[in-house]
């Protein structure tokens, strides 16, 4: 399993809709305000928090009971995206978890 390398006040770009209506979509832009992973979990089971470019995207997401810095910031969690693979001529389902943004 690949390690995620990126850290708070890095620059990340969604590969997904996360939500059309609030403007959480393929290609919006934000920073990386803070990344919440407890020690004994895998990376892709924390949370990371975004503050969106567009002030309003994601405004449904966002939790006015969070600490100061992250009240403008939505909370995205790693996603399950299931894919078809070939495997010696076989077709199976799998799975793969990941944050749904690039740097």
């Amino acid at each position: 399993m690949k390690k995620f390398k990126f850290k708070e006040g890095a620059r990340v770009m969604l590969t997904d809709n996360l939500d059309l209506s609030g403007s959480l979509i393929n290609g919006s832009t934000g920073t990386v305000v803070r990344i919440n992973i407890p020690n004994s979990m895998s990376s892709l089971f924390g949370v990371i928090y975004v503050q969106f470019d567009d002030k309003d995207a994601g405004s449904s997401f966002i939790n006015k009971q969070l600490p100061e810095p992250l009240r403008s910031c939505v909370a995205v969690e790693a996603r399950i995206k299931p894919f078809w693979y070939k495997i010696g001529g076989k077709w199976v389902s799998v799975e793969r978890k990941q944050y749904p943004f690039i740097l």
